[in-house]
């Protein structure tokens, strides 16, 4: 127990000392904390002063140490001794802020004239005299207080407590933004084991300043870092995106949210405030017959904050499939698109959001890939879209077809907690899914798949629906009602036998988020056809490691798979470029890429685009994704137009599989054809909807993308046939004028697909070419 009477109670306070110590060591350190809190004045200087609630308590201490002091004092008390050390702590503070502010003390005596704001610059030191001045009296008097340079230690202890996180984070970043590769490296490994995910989260955000704390200050660890420096650096470290963690807790201005930097750009970037998925259903149908379906995305988001936002989101197509709608609620009423070339709707975007106005657009992101953005989704108010989607089916055999549905690879925007995915399909030909979609009989000749998904994220598995075809017929058609009226798109299914490319490079991201793949990995060597040759090239934070399968000894390839470390984020590039070198221009090969989010792009990926540039990849390559997140080497090839014979999935593992099921000696593998005729005589009963031309259009489009010299031919087709393909996009304005300001016209309401389509638009063709066959017959009678 500690004996109070060793601080015996001095004399009384006098006069202008007594205030002295109240303004300036109570009064005007709460002062300057309520203002910094409230308008975070200096958060944006060379350092933030009171980075954490942590340093709020710290200098909580100030004001109130001297309270206790001056109350003791007037009251004739003794001082206990815990207060007592409480006073040396908060001197401590004082004299630490002290030396922080002493850049800034010359514009503080300037700024005194203004309202007292050179004051706040100057609270450090003037609670610090204050601090000192009653200490001296406490001395005078007889009393005993803690030692000063006790207290200072104290609260420098107790500060690189709290800033440790912070300094440690930032000393790993200041490695890893070396230019030394190694130290880079070392950097990325030095911040996976002692660096802070929250500090890191932080740095990808305009806030810089502040990360490093007081401690940091002190040490001068407060280089600044680029943005996208620090977001490259976040996902190697934890090996997710940025955007996929909720903003940092905001320190923001009278309860202001965060100014979003990416509103407006062309990616998902970080997360918007208060923004939430509120509801979302998928309704489609599906033509057994053409083996085509067409499918509507309807989603609402909800701003719970209190500014504008905008609402940013990347989806993954079914394989070859195209979007041909989007819509817009203004109010309750629908607005179509209007589709041109990708740097016009962009700019048109760009405009109106800019002018604060209701806009959607809709780009292509990479193979397969869309990216979806709306603004502005109003504070506490909703934003409704309608993505309409013309996909074809897989032919699993002759007699049954199935199309995994979209899924969201990366969005900016959280998820209300009990949100479902509602799904509802239709088709006259039985319908099969597995997992929680139920099959059932709507009513004779209408079959449905419905249900309730948790989840429609890449690598879900369940999001498949399947068709019987009960007529295994090779052959569809429709007229091509927007090209030659003398011409019509013939679709033919034609077999093709089994053939496993000669050498096959499997890429493998070496991410955290691929570490439950190694199970599926070692099933799919049994999978391999003997006859191949496997090359496994495994993407690491610094050089692939690359291992060379051994058919008749798989031992030792299983002993590479087993040890191999997933951690943090691997940029797959330099993987990606290894398998394109050793495949070299051989046309019978493949790249099979297996990988998690690849959100950022690097000096690795430059070398990779040119090479891919200087000698175009020969190869498939097979873009198979098993996490979510956004995938930026995809899009640079689909933006460098080197993305022609990318193929892209988002089911994963389970997508690898079914590849090397189609590779096995004796399947039977089945491809679709589309291409354009001349009118002549056909089956009514193979007659499907105006979407196989959409297909037949996009297949055009996609050709005719990869030559500069018929670049614009391919913009006029996509426009045409009102598709949103890597040289053409949608976007939805609010008003008339913003489309002829823009050079655009809004697709006719008429001409939009709809559900249901695919076989309900082919059967009222039918049936009205019966009736009119019928009457013709009655004339001539």
């Amino acid at each position: 127990m500690h004996d109070d009477t060793a601080l015996p109670p001095p004399s009384r306070f006098q006069g202008l000392k007594t205030t002295f110590i109240v303004l300036a060591g109570i009064i005007l350190p709460i002062i300057a904390m309520l203002v910094q809190a409230g308008t975070e004045f200096l958060q944006h200087s060379t350092m933030d002063p009171v980075p954490t609630g942590f340093h709020y308590l710290l200098i909580c201490t100030v004001p109130l140490a001297n309270l206790a002091l001056i109350l003791s004092v007037h009251n004739g008390d003794r001082l206990a001794w815990g207060w007592g050390w409480l006073h040396a702590f908060a001197t401590g503070v004082s004299m630490i802020y002290t030396v922080l502010f002493l850049p800034l003390l010359p514009i503080g005596v300037l700024l005194i004239i203004l309202v007292g704001i050179g004051l706040l610059l100057l609270a450090p030191a003037l609670s610090l005299a204050a601090a000192l001045l009653a200490r001296q009296h406490v001395r005078r008097a007889g009393g005993r207080l803690p030692s000063v340079w006790a207290g200072l230690a104290l609260a420098l202890t107790v500060m690189l407590a709290i800033d440790a996180p912070a300094v440690l984070t930032r000393i790993g970043m200041q490695m890893a933004t070396s230019e030394a590769p190694e130290n880079q490296v070392r950097g990325v490994h030095w911040l996976r084991a002692v660096g802070s995910e929250d500090v890191l989260l932080q740095f990808c955000y305009p806030q810089s300043a502040s990360m490093g704390g007081i401690v940091g200050a002190l040490l001068d660890l407060h280089s600044t870092f680029d943005g996208n420096q620090a977001r490259t650096i976040f996902f190697k470290v934890t090996g997710t995106s940025f955007s996929s963690h909720a903003a940092p807790p905001e320190r923001a201005r009278f309860g202001r949210a965060m100014f979003d930097a990416d509103r407006g750009g062309d990616k998902v970037g970080r997360a918007a405030t208060g923004v939430r998925l509120e509801s979302s259903r998928i309704d489609g149908s599906v033509d057994a017959y053409s083996a085509l379906g067409y499918l509507e995305w309807t989603m609402t988001l909800h701003n719970e904050s209190d500014s504008q936002q905008e609402g940013r989101a990347e989806l993954l197509l079914p394989p070859g499939a195209v979007v041909s709608r989007a819509t817009l609620w203004v109010g309750d009423e629908e607005r179509e698109a209007a589709f041109g070339a990708r740097g016009q709707v962009r700019a048109a975007y760009q405009s109106v959001v800019k002018a604060q106005r209701d806009p959607l657009l809709v780009t292509t992101a990479g193979p397969g890939r869309v990216l979806i953005q709306m603004f502005p989704i109003p504070s506490g108010g909703n934003m409704k879209i309608r993505i309409g989607i013309t996909t074809p089916m897989q032919i699993d055999s002759l007699q049954r077809a199935s199309l995994p549905l979209p899924l969201i690879v990366e969005r900016n925007f959280g998820v209300t907690p009990a949100l479902r995915h509602t799904v509802w399909f239709e088709s006259a030909a039985p319908l099969e899914s597995s997992g929680p979609l139920r099959a059932e009989a709507v009513k004779p000749g209408l079959f449905a798949v419905r249900g309730d998904l948790t989840s429609l994220d890449a690598g879900a598995a369940d999001a498949i629906i399947a068709v019987r075809r009960p007529q295994p017929n090779t052959t569809a058609w429709s007229r091509d009602e927007k090209g030659d009226k003398n011409t019509m798109i013939v679709q033919t299914i034609v077999a093709a036998a089994a053939q496993a490319p000669r050498r096959v490079a499997l890429v493998i991201d070496g991410s955290v988020s691929m570490a439950n793949s190694r199970a599926q990995l070692l099933a799919a060597l049994d999978r391999i056809p003997s006859a191949t040759k496997l090359l496994l090239v495994f993407a690491d934070d610094d050089t692939p490691l690359v291992f060379e399968h051994q058919p008749k000894d798989s031992s030792a390839t299983r002993a590479f798979l087993n040890g191999l470390a997933f951690k943090g984020g691997r940029d797959n590039s330099a993987a990606l470029a290894k398998a394109w070198e050793w495949l070299g221009a051989d046309e019978d090969s493949a790249i099979v890429w297996l990988h998690g989010a690849q959100p950022e792009t690097g000096t690795a990926t430059e070398l990779l685009m040119q090479s891919l540039a200087r000698r175009p990849l020969q190869a498939a390559l097979y873009d198979l994704q098993a996490a979510p997140g956004a995938n930026a080497i995809a899009n640079r090839m689909e933006a460098d137009h080197l993305a022609a014979n990318v193929h892209a999935s988002g089911h994963g593992a389970a997508a690898l599989m079914d590849l090397l099921a189609r590779w096995q000696p004796g399947a039977q593998n089945w491809q679709l054809t589309r291409e354009r005729q001349p009118t002549r005589p056909m089956s009514n009963e193979a007659l499907t909807s105006g979407h196989l031309a959409r297909l037949w259009a996009a297949d055009q489009v996609r050709q005719l993308a990869t030559d500069p010299a018929s670049r614009d031919a391919a913009v006029t087709m996509a426009n045409h046939y009102q598709l949103v393909t890597s040289v053409s996009g949608a976007v939805v304005l609010e008003t008339q004028a913003q489309y002829d300001q823009a050079g655009l016209q809004p697709v006719p309401p008429g001409s939009v697909p709809t559900i249901p389509e695919p076989e309900t638009w082919a059967m009222l063709a039918v049936v009205l070419m019966l009736l009119a066959a019928q009457a013709y017959r009655r004339r001539r009678a």
